[in-house]
């Protein structure tokens, strides 16, 4: 867990705030605290919430689509994220334990 998170940038995001900068060229993101919703906007404006990412969720392993978007539920939400490459590094160098 050492590696992985000094491998990451921690980033704050308020309540409502867009967190373009996760999906954006190769990023992922791993929620620390708070919550972020992934929604899209419905034909009629509406916005339709398709999941609820909670501490430990990870965002843009798989690219998101774009119809969807990703934003804070609350103030103070904290998101580490890392280039794509670093996670692939980090998962070789320390591959899951069998127990």
């Amino acid at each position: 867990m050492t590696a992985l998170l000094a491998a990451a940038r921690a980033t704050t995001w308020r309540r409502n705030e867009a967190c373009r900068s996760i999906a954006e060229g190769g990023n992922v993101g791993c929620v620390l605290s708070g919550a972020v919703r992934k929604y899209s906007i419905r034909f009629n404006g509406q916005r339709q919430i398709v999941d609820l990412l909670m501490p430990g969720d990870f965002i843009g392993l798989v690219a998101l689509d774009p119809e969807f978007s990703v934003e804070a539920v609350c103030d103070a939400t904290l998101v580490a994220i890392f280039r794509l490459g670093a996670l692939v590094i980090l998962s070789r160098e320390f591959p899951p334990s069998r127990t």
